[in-house]
């Protein structure tokens, strides 16, 4: 008694006839959900991950203006006990740093996208600090610096 040739299993997804290779039908598949899942706003391979381009350095008590390249239509803050931010016009925000510590902001477009997020960091007023040291010190090379909190000097 002869027995027919078997096919591997992975050569075929559906049937037993011709048709799209088991990795092709998978990567379809996979597609076709990647496609339905950035549908409903989730869209992890298929656009640039949201992370923070860049982190703004806002001394403690003090504001700054930040120029945008882009309009944004909104922008909030994760934690507003940190920082304060107003929109002055779309390519335009004021920071006000509260609360030493970190957090970021997002930025949307007028049609609800998100333009990107920025990271925030409120520190010591080392300006102030070092303006100080140096007048004391003159000709001492001391490096001013904010750490976690703490006012760090070296040299």
């Amino acid at each position: 008694m002869t027995s027919a040739p078997t096919q591997p299993m992975y050569g075929r997804i559906m049937g037993s006839g011709p048709g799209i290779a088991a990795p092709a039908r998978l990567l379809l598949a996979f597609l076709l959900l990647l496609g339905i899942w950035s549908g409903l706003g989730f869209s992890p391979l298929l656009a640039a991950p949201l992370q923070d381009q860049q982190i703004i350095t806002v001394p403690q008590n003090k504001s700054r203006i930040l120029d945008l390249r882009d309009p944004i239509a909104r922008v909030s803050v994760a934690n507003p006990a940190i920082a304060d931010i107003l929109v002055i016009n779309p390519k335009q925000l004021y920071l006000n740093g509260k609360e030493l510590g970190t957090t970021n902001m997002t930025l949307w477009d007028d049609k609800d996208a998100v333009q990107r997020q920025i990271g925030l960091e409120v520190t010591h007023d080392l300006e102030t600090l070092k303006e100080k040291i140096y007048r004391t010190l003159p000709g001492e090379r001391i490096r001013v610096e904010s750490v976690k909190g703490a006012v760090v000097l070296s040299g």
